[in-house]
């Protein structure tokens, strides 16, 4: 089954919401609708210059396609960006346990404001 131009534009919208919701204006977002490698979406990401590609799948193959499956994935793949730091660090030879800790704050904070902006 093949997503549609709709469901880019759901897909891109409840993205666009989520990372706001969760303050990752700090980023370069960049949407598109191509093809992932057995993946519904996906995320490529540049921890370093602060760039993500997000990007939903052409063909989702035998998964039913709804608004509601179109707009988690779309969370699912603000989330890898969330991460995105901390999965930089991780990974980096480099990684001290004062750079952790503050990716992993930079995470709680942003949590923290979404929660906060929802109480509203």
């Amino acid at each position: 089954m093949n997503t549609t131009a709709l469901d880019f534009a759901v897909f891109k919208a409840e993205a666009e919401r989520f990372a706001g919701v969760l303050s990752l204006g700090d980023w370069h977002l960049i949407y598109e609708h191509s093809h992932c490698e057995n993946a519904l979406a996906e995320a490529r990401l540049d921890s370093y210059g602060k760039c993500a590609v997000i990007a939903l799948a052409e063909d989702w193959l035998t998964t039913p396609i709804t608004k509601e499956t179109v707009e988690m994935c779309a969370r699912h793949e603000v989330y890898h960006v969330l991460l995105a730091d901390m999965v930089y660090l991780a990974n980096s030879r480099i990684c001290t346990d004062w750079l952790l800790t503050q990716a992993q704050h930079a995470v709680i904070r942003r949590l923290e404001n979404a929660y906060e902006a929802q109480k509203v």
